[in-house]
């Protein structure tokens, strides 16, 4: 899961179409340059976001939630 209002607010981005367009471009862009090394921080997480958001989540999901970073 990601706090996609805090990646907006980050990435300076105005609206969910902007950063479908953003991510479409990162994805072509790592394609190209043969960028596919796995990132543990974006693989090995359930969600990613600040710390108020990764709080809630951890909350709703209870004793399923482990660890933190």
């Amino acid at each position: 899961m990601i706090d996609i209002e805090e990646l907006m607010e980050l990435m300076n981005v105005r609206d969910t179409g902007e950063l479908k367009e953003a991510y479409r471009g990162w994805m072509e862009e790592a394609l190209e340059g043969s960028r596919l090394e796995r990132r543990p921080e974006w693989t090995e997480s359930i969600a990613v976001g600040s710390e108020s958001f990764l709080r809630s989540i951890k909350e709703r999901l209870g004793i399923r939630a482990r660890g933190e970073k």
